[in-house]
């Protein structure tokens, strides 16, 4: 699923994609786009776990937010699951703070209770 919605960021004209290296390989990568003129969006955010505990995260966040500034953004946003303990501390760290919370169910067909 991720290496498909990459993809799609990589392609899409309108989203840049942040890339941290270390010795020649990808370490980290971050999408970002502008949703309307003034309001930044990180669409996807991902480190290597090779990489983590080593500022990758930080830096990544850091270099899109110069990004979205250059670009005249006065508002961030990004999702994180609820149980992404760590992506929210990364987050807060980072001078982000929650402003909604949402619950999404999903039931796949083939897990379909028998009898339905």
């Amino acid at each position: 699923l991720y290496s498909v919605w990459i993809e799609k960021c990589c392609r899409n004209s309108e989203t840049t994609v942040l890339v941290a290296r270390s010795n020649g390989r990808v370490a980290g990568y971050l999408c970002c786009s502008m949703s309307s003129e003034q309001d930044g969006a990180i669409s996807l955010f991902g480190v290597d776990g090779h990489y983590r505990r080593q500022g990758v995260g930080n830096a990544l966040l850091r270099v899109s937010t110069e990004w979205f500034y250059s670009r005249g953004a006065t508002s961030i946003t990004v999702a994180t699951q609820g149980g992404n303990v760590r992506a929210q501390r990364l987050y807060l760290r980072n001078g982000f703070l929650p402003f909604e919370l949402k619950f999404w169910f999903h039931l796949w067909q083939d897990e379909l209770p028998s009898g339905t």
